[in-house]
């Protein structure tokens, strides 16, 4: 027997169209919901900011300071996605509605509001997605989105932050109406179920290692290998590829603020008459991030390390522009080496890194954004120096330190 709708969603029937809207309460996220000023913040500085810009570029007149202004229009608008984001979760309801044989679901945010929309026939089953009670968080083992399976890599999301008892009820409730609402109106029991799926936080994202110990034809790592030791030398791989298209997006970055902070000059007015503090506040706060993500993709393409296998353990030196890292193992301490996922992705496509696995304690990458091969070579070249696995000691990434 499914489980009664909770007292706190309510629902109403639809007189045009036969159909039932369900009306969810701000989400029950305790003091977690404050997590939603950061976003809210942050899209809030966007777009003041570029408010600021566009009324010191109209002020300069003439067609250039008036068609420089309207440029800083969607620059205003970017602040509203993290703006409705933040406002989500902070004061973020939901409304699920079926009705002429399509399931509609809105997001309101205070002004803000989205929606998206399915037909029923198209729906295969609902789906409870929840994060792994035995590694969540007290906070966040109760929480659970629901979802319904179109067919497609992106199934519909219908309510997210609630808890899982509300929600399976709902999509209980979903599923007896949606198999009533089909286009030729005939009681197809069981056609819709409702499955709860079980998910870690951090989904792993298993990576095929390859024991191949030929270097690759392009690879300029250097490889020294003598009675006693085994000495890989990397040297850095360049900013332009090594930064993995971040020097590009940085360089666009301080480009424009520098077409920016020079408007008041190709206007003829000093800077105190064209930019009040606030403004300056906020281009300095631009500049820094710009300066940020350049030195971080010079950082990137500069690195070189130096690893050392002896027969008492592993050492790994790391040197950047932020100064020279070390790490050492003994043999006995280290379970694996693998190439796996950084954490940080390009496209939605993971940056890989070399990983050392010990016994205890947290795994560490080094090399992120090296060519893959190059990776799989050299962690293969590792293993067989050591001695060690390539299965790494937690299937779910576990916890993680950056060398």
């Amino acid at each position: 027997m499914n489980a009664p709708l909770p007292a706190a969603i309510t629902v109403r029937e639809v007189l045009h169209g036969g159909g039932v809207r369900y009306a969810l309460p701000r989400r029950p996220l305790g003091r977690l919901r404050f997590f939603g000023l950061l976003p809210l913040g942050f899209g809030a500085f966007f777009s003041l900011f570029a408010v600021g810009w566009m009324m010191a570029a109209a002020r300069g007149g003439g067609l250039f300071g008036w068609l420089f202004a309207i440029w800083g229009l969607p620059f205003f608008l970017a602040g509203f996605p993290p703006m409705a984001m933040g406002l989500a979760v902070l004061i973020g309801r939901c409304e699920i509605e079926l009705r002429d044989g399509v399931l509609r679901m809105t997001e309101w945010a205070g002004p803000f509001h989205w929606s998206r929309r399915q037909p029923v026939n198209a729906i295969k089953r609902f789906n409870i997605r929840a994060a792994d009670s035995a590694n969540a968080p007290g906070f966040l083992g109760d929480l659970a989105a629901l979802d319904a399976d179109c067919g497609k890599p992106k199934p519909l999301l219908l309510a997210l932050g609630y808890p899982r008892e509300w929600l399976r009820a709902l999509g209980d409730d979903l599923a007896r109406r949606c198999n009533l609402a089909t286009a030729d109106r005939i009681l197809t029991p069981g056609k819709l179920a409702v499955e709860t799926v079980t998910e870690p936080l951090h989904p792993s994202q298993p990576i095929a290692q390859r024991d191949d110990l030929n270097q690759p034809a392009d690879s300029d790592i250097l490889l020294e290998a003598t009675a006693d030791s085994v000495v890989v030398k990397v040297p850095p791989p360049g900013v332009w590829r090594g930064s993995k298209g971040l020097l590009i997006f940085s360089l666009f970055w301080c480009g424009f603020m520098v077409v920016f902070t020079g408007f008041p000059f190709f206007t003829g007015e000093g800077f105190g008459d064209a930019m009040s503090w606030p403004l300056w506040l906020f281009t300095g706060s631009f500049w820094l991030i710009g300066i940020a993500m350049l030195a971080g993709a010079v950082n990137m393409g500069r690195r070189r390390a130096v690893l050392t296998v002896r027969a008492d353990g592993l050492s790994i030196e790391q040197s950047s522009l932020f100064g020279v890292k070390r790490a050492e193992w003994g043999s006995n301490q280290i379970v694996a080496v693998v190439v796996g996922p950084s954490g940080m992705e390009v496209n939605d496509v993971p940056i890989l890194e070399l990983q050392i696995h010990p016994r205890t304690g947290q795994k560490t990458g080094f090399l992120a954004g090296r060519n893959d091969p190059e990776l799989q070579w050299l962690a293969a070249v590792l293993r067989q120096a050591l001695g060690v696995s390539s299965a790494p000691p937690m299937a779910d990434g576990g916890p993680r330190k950056t060398g």
